[in-house]
């Protein structure tokens, strides 16, 4: 049945899955042995999920599927309310706390209110987010061009940042608050090589395959960077020089790719240990001085953290049910004991910090589960406990010792007379991670002050009543300078020697501990916002500790079952900082956020359920598919010019798709009929060039398409290769998947006042999907690199991604590297081995057709090169073997063959029919007599699921609760003669016994085809 049963990684440490009758996981057994279950409804959504501890999560759905409420392991219920489209109105989120949402004709919400008040968003004509006002009044505004892109954004109290593009949508500029430019530079391959300001002037440089090599900044400061790489991509030296001094870094990884060493020039060094849940077991930190300090840690069950030892001194960790870090006890020969504790809303959210000394911090959220505001009594100039149960490391800040007569935090109240501070946070919520844009600390006194940040391709300054700082990066992307300068005059635009410059330097352990004498509050780590304080870096959705490399509470992102590390729910970015970043908290929602996730139904189920209940997630998986559009359009512009009537339907669906929330039916339905004009556009366009004789000329640096007498010089392939580059296919296969879940939606608003108009229902197109389907497949299995291969055109990403391979081709790129780039376009974001080593791949094969084809004709010796050369291939290795037999790959030299027989639970095989006669006899002798007579006929489906032809014996198998003998044939196995005729329809003529499957189930009544394309898991008649 090619379900995957287990994994077993590099170090020989095996991950294991069980299934239930209907192929849901429904135990993971990792390489501890600690076991999660599942279970599921007859639809397939998550019921339960136990953990190793014992702890217990229910879900409960509507009759419509969504999700109706959560019952948390501590019995915290979370409920959920819709309108009749499905879009979420009301929230019960625990505490008696409530939010409601609210939402225009276009399905895009228009207010969300929580005890903390109203946020408002207010929309254009072409759908685009004008302004949004958040609970405090404060109203962010935006303007935009004709191409979606956002052209300014005004601050509350007036002030502008201003942004130009070029004509492939790049930002080329950015105006600040201050009117100081910043201007970005590309090269042709579209990488940054260069950022300038007016103190500033940042340039990059790059290897053959998109690796940055060397970044260096000039002006009010100078700082350089350079890197080096191993096959995997992964970094493993950094040199950084600054003000003449020269530091350099390497990184070592074990055969997962977890980080096991970092060692500077200065001396200093940590090494790292792991179990085998990639839970770190050992940190041993070497100062500069050379003294060693080994930090041993211990877990539970649930892969939690319980202690952190250094030879007689501990700290002990403590959670809830929930999984939420609660205590930290650290017991020592010099402090004796001392206490921190946290505190959670129902959401799991940070509320309340107490600190062993009496310091304490509050946190409050709006209605879309952002951060609204801080409030912090106490000296914060303190250590961790985890900075004095290492002491003091040279090379490491220093620690700074409790004070006397510290107050644990069990028995904490506020000091008295010292005074809260609050900080309150105003967000850009336009981006795909939310950006703190102003924050405003009071202190109960009533002394205030703002900071107001603006962005460009990164945050690029601070501004306070009187001073700018600027901020300078790494080549990963944390903040190695703050150059703060007065606002006065000119000197801001300027680098004259008489202006009054201050350098902050910033540099990390690998885990992310800031270095150096002391340690600083601020924008830091991977540009996010660290807490001196605390030692915890805010990552959104959760709290990230260095000191700790993991996180203080469980992602509720599952993971992902072809990375076993990925089922470690505290760890950071599995282990390897230097190459992983985690900006929402949820890292691993990367790994399944694919439109079908056949493999892992957990965290597909999972994330749906968050989707719900979360609302900015929206924005964020909205922004996804505008993105999509965007570069649809952008590059069918480039290569296309010439079809301006079909262009123009393309650019107006990028207009118009913003307008529609596509978690909403309503608004993915509107979503889904403008992308199938788009398509059936692009088919045009297809259509046309075909007949040009002469091109377009176009500009120098954009290479024009050869005339269809000329085509662009490719490989040699057969017709199951090149029907990869046929527009007019690759537009039915998007419409042959849209547009039947578009008409499953329109029907259903047509009863609907106003809405026959609305959602028209679209004629749906003939072409064998599931057969281009498998042809993409079959390429980028090997070449994108994913864990997870579905399909590459259930979205709109696929037309995007099929005129970037063309751009690619036009681009003098090999086709297997357009392959690949389709592929990038089409997933966004599969990890950090994306298109650039899949060119390095390319490099490397030098017959990429035939160990392509060795690969998916099961040939062992291609397996073991592809895993040889990347990766991302040897990520494939596994997943092909599922897939390539659903397929109809790998079984050139079987088709002849007699068909493997099987014994089988009936009740892991759907029905092709809607109703059978007769099974009660075959059910009494099947009791009687057990199974009797010639295997039965079932073929596996591009799903990879079976499907049976012979329903009536299936049905009387599941009744009597015995196993069938089946033959198994893949889906493209020639159908015999003798059964052509048998199955012939008025629909068609069956060559395969996939088709015959397919006949059989469009040959039903009712609906019957629509809803369940592959066949059904229960009969809905039987006589």
């Amino acid at each position: 049945m090619n379900r995957l049963t287990a994994v077993i990684d590099e170090l020989g440490n095996k991950t294991s899955y069980k299934y239930d009758a209907l192929d849901n996981i429904a135990q993971v057994t990792d390489a501890l042995k600690h076991i999660t279950r599942y279970t599921y409804d007859k639809n397939g959504n998550l019921l339960t999920e136990t953990d190793a501890l014992g702890n217990r999560v229910r879900y409960a759905y509507t009759p419509e599927g969504w999700l109706e409420s959560i019952t948390k392991a501590d019995g915290t219920v979370l409920t959920f309310e819709y309108d009749k489209t499905g879009s979420l109105l009301t929230q019960h989120v625990g505490d008696g706390q409530t939010v409601e949402s609210s939402y225009n004709e276009t399905g895009r919400v228009t207010e969300v209110s929580s005890a903390e008040g109203t946020i408002v968003y207010q929309y254009n004509g072409q759908g685009y987010l004008v302004s949004v006002t958040n609970v405090n009044g404060d109203k962010v505004s935006y303007t935009y061009d004709a191409y979606g892109n956002r052209t300014s954004m005004t601050y509350p109290d007036g002030r502008m940042v201003s942004y130009t593009y070029d004509a492939m949508n790049r930002m080329t500029s950015v105006t600040g608050l201050d009117g100081d430019v910043t201007r970005y530079t590309y090269d042709a391959a579209g990488r940054r090589i260069e950022t300038a300001s007016g103190t500033l002037t940042t340039s990059y440089r790059y290897d053959s395959v998109g690796n940055l090599l060397t970044q260096a900044t000039s002006g009010a400061s100078e700082i350089a960077f350079s890197y080096s790489y191993n096959k995997n991509g992964y970094i493993t030296g950094e040199v950084r020089t600054e003000g003449g001094k020269t530091t350099e870094s390497t990184y070592a990884y074990d055969a997962l790719g977890q980080l096991t060493s970092f060692l500077q020039s200065t001396g200093y060094e940590e090494q790292y240990a792991y179990d085998k849940a990639g839970n770190m077991t050992e940190k041993v930190l070497t100062g500069t001085d050379g003294i060693e300090t080994a930090l041993k840690m211990s877990y539970n069950k649930g892969n939690q953290l319980t202690t952190m030892v250094n030879g007689k001194d501990k700290i002990a960790y403590t959670y809830d049910k929930n999984g939420s870090m609660v205590t930290k006890v650290l017991t020592s020969q010099a402090y004796g004991k001392l206490t921190d504790a946290y505190a959670y809303n129902a959401l799991d959210q940070l509320t309340e910090y107490v600190g062993y000394d009496g310091y304490q911090q509050e946190f409050t959220y709006d209605a879309n589960g952002m951060r609204l505001s801080k409030s912090e009594v106490g000296n914060g100039n303190r250590s961790t406990l985890e900075e004095l149960l290492r002491g003091n490391i040279a090379g490491l800040p220093e620690i700074v010792e409790p004070t006397q007569g510290q107050i644990n935090a069990d028995e904490a109240d506020m000091p008295a007379g010292l005074e809260w501070a609050t900080t309150e946070y105003l967000y850009d919520l336009t981006q795909e991670y939310y950006q703190v844009i102003s924050e405003t600390t009071t202190s109960s006194g009533g002394a205030s002050s703002t900071t107001a940040y603006a962005y460009g391709l990164e945050r690029i300054a601070a501004f306070t009543s009187d001073s700018r700082t600027s901020y300078v990066y790494d080549g990963r992307g944390s903040v190695a300078q703050a150059i703060t300068m007065p606002i006065a005059g000119e000197a801001v635009s300027s680098a004259l020697p008489d202006v009054s410059v201050q350098v902050q330097s910033f540099s990390y352990t690998a885990f992310g501990e800031q270095m150096g004498s002391v340690k600083v509050s601020g924008f830091s780590y991977n540009a996010e916002a660290f807490d001196a304080a605390t030692g915890m870096l805010n990552l959104r959705a959760r709290q990230y500790e260095p000191a700790l490399g993991r996180f203080s509470a469980k992602d509720f992102i599952k993971g992902n079952a072809f990375t076993p590390l990925s089922l470690n729910r505290y760890s950071y970015g599995i282990n390897s900082p230097i190459i992983h970043t985690d900006p929402s908290g949820m890292w691993f929602s990367k790994l399944v956020n694919t439109a079908k996730n056949v493999i892992d139904k957990i965290a597909t189920t999972v994330k749906k359920a968050v989707n719900t209940a979360v609302t900015y997630v929206k924005a964020t998986a909205q922004k996804k598919i505008i993105d999509d559009a965007n570069m649809f359009a952008s590059y069918s512009n480039q290569f296309y010019e010439r079809n301006a009537e079909e262009q123009s339907i393309i650019r107006e669906a990028v207009r118009q798709i913003q307008q529609y929330d596509i978690y909403t039916q309503s608004g993915r339905a509107e979503a889904i009929r403008i992308m199938a004009e788009a398509c059936s556009a692009l088919k045009k366009i297809e259509n046309a060039n075909k007949e040009v004789v002469t091109p377009t000329p176009q500009p120098a640096a954009t290479p024009a398409p050869p005339a269809a007498d000329s085509p662009a010089p490719q490989p040699s392939r057969d017709d199951d290769w090149d029907i990869m580059f046929r527009g007019q296919e690759i537009a039915d296969a998007i419409l042959q998947h849209l547009i039947p879940e578009y008409n499953q939606t329109a029907k259903q608003y047509a009863g609907l006042t106003g809405n026959q108009d609305r959602f028209p229902i679209l004629e749906e197109p003939g072409a064998a999907f599931e057969q281009l389907v498998g042809k993409i497949v079959k390429t980028v299995a090997i070449i994108g690199g994913t864990a997870v291969v579905v399909t590459l055109v259930v979205t709109t990403a696929g037309a995007a991604a099929y005129v970037v391979g063309q751009g690619a081709i036009y681009y003098g790129l090999s086709q297997t590297a357009a392959e690949a780039l389709m592929y990038t376009v089409a997933y966004g974001s599969v990890g950090t081995y994306t298109v650039l080593q899949a060119s390095d791949i390319v490099e490397t094969w030098t017959d990429e057709n035939t160990l392509l084809e060795k690969v998916f004709n099961n040939d062992r010796d291609a397996y073991e090169t592809a895993k040889s050369l990347s990766l991302a291939a040897s990520m494939a290795v596994p997943v092909i073997g599922s897939y390539a037999p659903a397929l109809g790959y790998g079984q050139a030299d079987k088709s002849a063959q007699a068909s493997q027989i099987e014994e089988l639970n009936p009740n892991t095989i759907r029905y092709s029919q809607n109703s059978v006669n007769g099974s009660q006899p075959i059910v009494d002798s099947m009791k009687a007599n057990g199974w009797q007579g010639d295997p039965i006929d079932v073929v596996q489906m591009p799903d990879g699921n079976l499907t049976t032809i012979d329903n009536t014996r299936v049905v009387a198998a599941r009744e009597a609760g015995i196993n069938v003998q089946a033959n198994v044939h893949s889906f493209n196995e020639p159908l015999p003669e003798e059964f052509i005729e048998r199955f012939t329809t008025k629909n068609g003529v069956p060559q395969t016994w996939g088709e015959a499957i397919l006949l059989r189930i469009q040959n039903q009544s009712g609906g019957f085809s629509t809803e369940n394309p592959y066949g059904a898991q229960e009969m809905m008649k039987i006589n």
